[in-house]
């Protein structure tokens, strides 16, 4: 994929599932890739975020789970990096008491 806000791409988002069915339990995860500087000399060298969140259906609001700017370098366009967003996501995460169950989402915007 290609992340690079100069030709209209403006993240990714994907929907996630966390299995946790019982209260009390959570689960780590850990969400890693290697990212390349940007090679377009009109795209930048801003940081782009990493992030983890819960979502209801049908809602915009967001609640983060974590949320970690990336920095990009210009001087790394050649020298794919490895990348790292641990989070940890509780059962109450994803089924507050007295609300509708939310998503569990990971998105680079």
């Amino acid at each position: 994929m290609e992340l690079d806000a100069s030709k209209g791409s403006h993240g990714i988002k994907l929907q996630v599932v966390a299995g946790l069915d019982k209260e009390g339990s959570s689960a780590t995860f850990v969400l890693s890739w290697k990212d390349l500087g940007r090679s377009n000399k009109d795209a930048g060298e801003n940081e782009y975020t990493a992030m983890a969140y819960t979502q209801k259906p049908g809602d915009t609001a967001r609640v983060f789970l974590k949320d970690h700017p990336v920095p990009f370098s210009a001087a790394d366009k050649n020298n794919w990096k490895p990348k790292a967003l641990v989070f940890t996501v509780k059962y109450l995460d994803l089924h507050p008491k007295n609300a509708p169950a939310r998503g569990l989402w990971i998105a680079f915007d």
